[in-house]
């Protein structure tokens, strides 16, 4: 089984890393990607998250 994920865009790249230190400290296991094509951010990267963790 494959697992499904969720992500998260940000503004800055700032920003996005701030939220991957705050949701890693939780224990949840994200990770920094680059922003999909078929999608637009202002920074260029984005969280992904497995979407169990989504509430």
């Amino acid at each position: 089984m494959t697992e499904t994920y969720g992500i998260c865009l940000f503004e800055s790249v700032n920003h996005a890393l701030r939220a991957e230190k705050e949701v890693l400290k939780k224990g949840i296991p994200a990770k920094l990607i680059p922003v999909p094509r078929s999608l637009s951010s202002d920074c260029g990267i984005c969280l992904r998250y497995p979407i169990a963790f989504h509430t």
